[in-house]
């Protein structure tokens, strides 16, 4: 989204991404147009998948919060 290089880490925000759609059946991020929809992505940390769906383990809410983390180190 900012331009910056594509590596390895990507691949595993893209996999949180999947789990929690998988999961809630719900896009993670979401926006009226791709402006916002990219301001949402840099700036908003989802909700943890486990107050989304009470019955989620605790376990892969923890794995997906990791892979959604803003900070890429």
């Amino acid at each position: 989204v900012q331009g910056q290089a594509v590596d390895a880490r990507t691949d595993i925000f893209a996999l949180g991404l999947v789990l929690s759609e998988m999961a809630t059946g719900r896009r993670v991020f979401e926006g009226s147009n791709q402006a916002s929809l990219i301001a949402r992505i840099l700036d908003h940390q989802p909700p943890a998948l486990h107050t989304v769906v009470p019955v989620a383990p605790l376990a892969l809410s923890d794995v997906v919060h990791g892979c959604l983390e803003k900070d890429p180190d």
